[in-house]
């Protein structure tokens, strides 16, 4: 291999090495900023969600009836009519309850435009005692990601809302995208200004070979 080749190597090497290192420390600096906004998200909701008033409960009803007079925030399991209407209530989010520690999911419907399929929900692991949680999770079917939050809702019932990732997985997608186009373009054109500095740097040591080839003839 000749020293220009080497010398291109060389420069060929580190362009794609600080590329990979800054292309996936931009990816997984994206991720954990977008997967944060969804849980700030998913807090939010969550929060808004366990101080709904639960059908049927009002005064009288066994010490639950709201603090604030009737209507005001409440405690305690939903009822599946609650279920219903918090999903309908809250397009884009899966809400649910686990109505005892490990126990089986209740899932609202998912509130989906005319003509769309509602996606397959998430597949929560093993839940023990209620507790304020956050983590990813995948579908029952299919690929798509959730993101997924637990709180505690009073009576052993614990609160599960879900945000689908689709959003963030096309976001860190572009990116990647971008990032090749960019990553491309930066090392041809760092190929060709080292190719031309190479060749600035060794045209004295082109004339010292022309000048002794010329005393050898």
């Amino acid at each position: 291999m000749s020293l220009r080749a080497r010398l291109l190597a060389v420069v060929a090497s580190l362009v794609l090495a600080g590329l990979a290192v800054a292309a996936v420390a931009t990816y997984y600096s994206l991720q954990r900023f977008l997967t944060d906004r969804v849980d700030t998200t998913l807090a939010t909701s969550a929060a808004a969600i366990a101080q709904t008033p639960r059908a049927g409960l009002g005064p009288g009803d066994g010490g639950r009836s709201p603090p604030n007079g009737p209507g005001g925030p409440q405690s305690g399991p939903f009822q599946a009519d609650d279920l219903l209407r918090l999903g309908g209530a809250n397009p884009g989010l899966y809400v649910g309850q686990i109505a005892t520690p490990g126990g089986a999911v209740a899932w609202s419907a998912f509130a989906v435009r005319t003509g769309e399929q509602e996606p397959s929900p998430p597949r929560l692991p093993a839940l023990g005692a209620s507790a304020v949680a956050a983590f990813s999770a995948s579908a029952v079917e299919g690929s798509r990601r959730y993101r997924v939050r637990t709180e505690p809702l009073g009576g052993g019932a614990t609160l599960v809302v879900a945000l689908p990732l689709d959003d963030v997985a096309a976001t860190l997608r572009r990116l990647v995208v971008v990032e090749a186009g960019v990553g491309a373009a930066v090392l041809a054109a760092a190929l060709l200004g080292g190719l031309a500095l190479v060749w600035a740097g060794l045209a004295p040591l082109r004339r010292i070979e022309g000048t002794a080839a010329a005393i050898a003839a």
